[in-house]
């Protein structure tokens, strides 16, 4: 969990070639420019060719975990870089997927930049984006290689949609793209999908399905490719550590991991935690739990997989009651930048979601949202569902016998509220992860 990222050792062997005094004498002169060559990857193989290095041969090399094949992991409509700096304000260029990533930007220290692969529409990845970011001394004149490590960044909406055996792929909330109700392998043998409650993704964009008998991978959304990584009866969450390509996941009273091709790694101990409803890895590599603590309390803990030698040990509850709020129903928790999101269905108030302070060490309930005329009304929304970084999807199965939801917010007023229930023999039939109806 505490392996220096990728990326903090590029940066830091370009810091060390720029260091000399000559590079300093030369950067941040007034009015001075580099040519930037952005690097996705490592792509020492093909110099000995001489060839140039498109976009295209860059992804081959897209990402630093040493299970990732050496395959794109998908097609590409448009790629955005972005450079900041302290005294240049916002740089922004778009690419076509093909050619070089070269550009020209002012000379002098600390150069940001942000790198995002958009996947094209076609494709039948899980991922909508990757994204990558580096830092560089840009010297006066000169020609400098960045690398960028890339990621996944957003997805498509993949919702598990329980009572119905599927996987169902939105592009977007009024755009159904496919539903998933076998998995296949070298094209022969299948599986069908019973009951899947939780998916979650690695850097490539594969996506960890949680369904009735096993945690089970696949490459895309037409399910190819499958691979069992846990063979466990009813797993009720799985998260992934995109940083240190290891799954998570979690009965109601145990937590397992593994590497991303399923070889088990040291057993974890789950004391002190009873219930377990729901989990995210925290940018530290620190898991973010729901469920009751020891006194049957609900809560929201912060664990520690390194913890104790290995076998796991709750960091601190994050919060079971404050001054304000006593948990009632938690049954899911989604970290972002902004905060810890908290969903307890069943509280009878306006804390139906909740945003927490990162701060590991605080129980402060910083936001709220349940009922609001102005918006929407949350009732029994237990689950969060795939990656999007400017808002939530929230599956919901209201009490009988209104049908379940797939709600959208961008932000937890309940701003941008929409909502889906599907159509005709197509509607959606969440499982109940309130227990409420």
């Amino acid at each position: 969990m505490k392996t220096i990222p990728l990326i903090i050792l590029s940066v830091l062997i370009i810091l060390q070639f720029l260091s000399c005094s000559e590079n300093e004498r030369r950067i941040g002169l007034s009015g001075q420019t580099s040519t930037v060559i952005l690097a996705i990857g490592n792509a020492a193989e093909h110099t000995a060719q001489n060839e140039p290095l498109n976009i295209l041969d860059r992804i081959l090399h897209l990402f630093e975990s040493n299970a990732i094949a050496q395959t794109a992991p998908a097609a590409f409509s448009s790629v955005k870089v972005r450079v900041t700096g302290p005294d240049i304000g916002l740089i922004e260029k778009d690419f076509n997927p093909y050619g070089t990533i070269s550009l020209t930007v002012p000379s002098g220290s600390l150069r940001q930049f942000e790198v995002i692969a958009y996947v094209a529409p076609g494709d039948l990845s899980a991922a909508s984006s990757f994204r990558g970011t580096a830092v560089a001394n840009l010297p006066a004149g000169e020609t400098v290689t960045v690398p960028v490590p890339m990621g996944l960044y957003e997805t498509k909406i993949v919702v598990p949609d329980s009572g119905n055996n599927r996987l169902v792929i939105l592009d977007t909330m009024s755009s159904w793209r496919a539903q998933l109700t076998t998995l296949t392998a070298d094209g022969q043998d299948s599986i069908s999908l019973t009951g899947p409650r939780d998916v979650d993704f690695d850097s490539r964009g594969r996506i960890y399905i949680a369904y009735e008998f096993a945690i089970v991978r696949c490459d895309n959304i037409a399910g190819e490719n499958y691979r069992f990584i846990y063979n466990v009866s009813s797993p009720v969450a799985v998260a992934v550590d995109r940083a240190n390509n290891i799954v998570y996941l979690a009965t109601g009273t145990a937590l397992y991991r593994t590497t991303l091709d399923g070889t088990a790694l040291p057993a974890l101990s789950a004391a002190g935690i009873n219930n377990i409803s729901g989990m995210d890895v925290a940018a530290d590599g620190t898991l973010i739990i729901t469920g009751f603590n020891i006194s049957y309390f609900n809560a929201v803990f912060r664990y520690d997989p390194e913890a104790n030698g290995g076998s796991g040990a709750i960091v601190n509850e994050l919060i079971y009651q404050d001054s304000d709020i006593l948990l009632t129903s938690v049954t899911d928790v989604q970290v972002k930048p902004s905060g810890i999101y908290v969903l307890q269905p069943q509280d009878a108030g306006d804390n139906r979601i909740l945003r927490l302070a990162v701060n590991p060490d605080s129980t402060l309930r910083v936001a709220a949202h349940g009922t609001d005329p102005l918006f929407g009304t949350l009732s029994n929304a237990g689950h969060f569902t795939s990656i999007n970084n400017s808002g939530f999807f929230i599956l919901e199965k209201p009490y009988s016998p209104v049908n379940s939801r797939l709600i959208y917010i961008r932000d937890i007023s309940g701003f941008g509220w929409s909502e889906i229930t599907g159509s005709g023999s197509d509607l959606f039939n969440f499982f109940d992860y309130g227990g409420g109806g």
